[in-house]
């Protein structure tokens, strides 16, 4: 009698029972895409007119390849594949420069949800090998989660990484690459059911390719995807042609690309997007853009940003890159004659400093309630005796998650270089949990997994809700709400005279101009970041200096958004209240002193 109890309890324990009613799994599902929708579709809008600098280089890129010149396209930093998307939708959709971003982000919020429905495809794959495995023991008196507790622990991990780790604020292709990764994992654990048909094989060989051509750092994972598909299969000497075609495949895919580009670069190369981030988080080489080889081991350039003033500090950079802002689009090329180098205890260094500051931040404040439900699941009686070996079993999904967060230690990480890994290393980690079929575990099972969830889920909101709260007070205050900075700059530009393809300078951050893309022009020369002080500090002889090197170079102006307090702007331009000052090199004589007020342009 006992044991019929235990099986009803079992049976039951499948459904989720809130507040009296029985959820159905397709209803528990459409509830979790909705509220998926809603906050991605939210999220998207809010930011919509939101370009970051590598967004800027990919908008380019786009561009590039589709005027078919495959001398600027093809980029040894940044991966091709996010930018044919870029330059697809844009040539379809054809958006006038004000809503540009917005169909951008619009493009995002459509990868999220294919992305998601790449995650619904694993999630399923791995509730059926869970259950698979149970059901090949029918002695056992052991389960595994019921299907609802995987369906919204899934979800929550999905929208938590996707919104809060990845964002869909940025634009860049980590929540185009987490759809691959969900993808390839989806397929290598039917393959490990059984189902390894030669279809499947290509396909799986073709979703790694398209993650190493969405982000290069996929490339070793890809590898690891392949490795371990020969002990999914089965017997390596009865099923090796399959795995042959897995790789032959991948090859084809990623190979294309790789043989295209070291043509392109004149050598091998997969890409140089690791060799730069080493160089610059773990070398010490000067960060991003105008490296000139001043460091010690760091190589020499063979053709850097061109250094034309010491007083004030000014690079040049108009060609041969024909662009929106030339050294940010391709850093590769500015780089080329680096060389990077082993220093143990710069390795060791950088290594530390990720791992206090960034890991234990990740697993132990972000990630507690999942650390915590874990513990309890693992250290309690309800669990198997042998559950490390259960655990151990879970390598398909945990070792590509160890091998991503120890790769990117090494170098430099972002949470958005994380979120899909992460998920496979929890869904992995409880896949490890095996339970009780009695009344007492599934109850508590339940009790943790709905807690794990509803704390993910608010950790999650909450910067909606308050974001939320902020714009219905900045409405009710009547301030203006997202205000499309950019492109009220790039018409300030555009009533000045300026006309596409015309070239200017900038003092300051250059990297993020997007608003120069809207207006059509290039930047050709910067007074950098890091010595705006001392050119607004030095006298007028300096800054005349500086305006003639700018008009030298046939700038037609010279434009500035990081301007102290100090500093004197009577023949500086403000563009409406984006707090962009404009500088016409052009109508008036370098370095004539005027007392003229500052001219608003709104």
């Amino acid at each position: 009698m006992e044991n019929n109890k235990d099986m009803k309890n079992f049976k039951e324990g499948n459904e989720l029972v809130l507040f009296g009613k029985t959820i159905t799994r397709k209803r528990l599902i459409l509830i979790c895409w909705i509220v998926a929708i809603i906050l991605g579709a939210f999220q998207a809008w809010d930011t919509r007119h939101y370009v970051n600098p590598d967004g800027l280089s990919y908008l380019d890129m786009g561009d590039a390849y589709l005027r078919g010149d495959w001398d600027m396209a093809i980029n040894a930093y940044w991966s091709p594949f996010y930018s044919w998307l870029t330059g697809l939708t844009l040539s379809i959709i054809k958006p006038s420069p004000y809503w540009e971003a917005s169909v951008i982000h619009l493009l995002n919020f459509l990868i999220f949800l294919g992305s998601m429905a790449c995650f619904h495809f694993f999630l399923n794959q791995l509730i059926k090998y869970n259950q698979f495995q149970i059901e090949r023991n029918k002695k056992t008196k052991y389960q595994s989660f019921p299907e609802w507790a995987w369906i919204i622990l899934g979800y929550s991990l999905f929208i938590w990484t996707s919104l809060d780790l990845i964002t869909l604020t940025k634009v860049t292709p980590d929540i185009c690459l987490t759809g691959f990764v969900y993808l390839s994992c989806g397929l290598l654990i039917r393959m490990r059911m059984g189902f390894s048909s030669v279809f499947i094989c290509i396909l799986f060989g073709i979703v790694l390719g398209f993650g190493y051509l969405v982000k290069v750092p996929s490339l070793p994972i890809a590898f690891f995807f392949l490795g371990s598909s020969i002990f999914m299969i089965g017997h390596f000497r009865n099923n090796w042609t399959r795995v042959l075609i897995s790789s032959l495949s991948f090859a084809i895919v990623c190979g294309s690309f790789a043989i295209m580009l070291s043509k392109e670069q004149g050598r091998f190369t997969f890409g140089d997007s690791g060799k730069l981030n080493y160089a610059w988080y773990v070398n010490g080489v000067s960060m991003w853009v105008h490296w000139q080889g001043d460091e010690l081991k760091s190589g020499t350039p063979m053709h850097p940003t061109r250094k034309i003033s010491d007083k004030p500090v000014i690079y040049e950079f108009e060609i041969p890159i024909q662009c929106t802002y030339p050294p940010w689009y391709d850093p590769a090329y500015w780089h080329e004659g680096l060389t990077i180098y082993f220093n143990i205890k710069q390795q060791i260094a950088v290594l530390q400093y990720i791992i206090e500051n960034f890991y234990v931040n990740l697993f132990f404040q972000l990630q507690a309630p999942l650390v915590v439900g874990f513990l309890i699941f693992f250290l309690t009686g309800w669990n198997r005796p042998d559950n490390h070996k259960i655990l151990l079993k879970q390598w398909p999904l945990l070792i590509p998650a160890i091998i991503a967060m120890s790769m990117f230690a090494l170098v430099h990480v972002e949470t958005r270089f994380l979120g899909a890994y992460i998920v496979l290393l929890w869904l992995g980690l409880f896949s490890g949990i095996h339970l009780f079929q009695s009344s007492k575990s599934i109850k508590w099972a339940k009790n943790i997994i709905l807690a794990v969830v509803i704390t993910l889920m608010t950790i999650t909101v909450i910067p909606f809700g308050m974001r939320t709260y902020h714009l219905f007070a900045d409405l009710i205050g009547g301030k203006s709400v997202w205000v499309h900075k950019h492109f009220q700059v790039a018409q300030g530009i555009k009533q000045l005279n300026i006309h596409d393809g015309d070239k200017v300078g900038f003092i300051g951050h250059a990297i993020d101009a997007y608003w120069a893309r809207l207006a059509s022009i290039q930047i050709i020369a910067e007074i950098p970041y890091n010595n705006i002080d001392s050119f607004w500090a030095a006298d007028s002889a300096v800054k005349k200096k500086a305006f003639q090197i700018f008009s030298d170079i046939h700038a037609k102006a010279v434009l500035t958004s990081e301007v102290p307090q100090y500093a004197l702007l009577s023949e500086w331009q403000r563009l409406g209240d984006t707090g962009y000052f404009f500088y016409d090199l052009r109508k008036k004589s370098i370095g004539e002193e005027k007392n003229s007020e500052t001219v608003i342009i709104e």
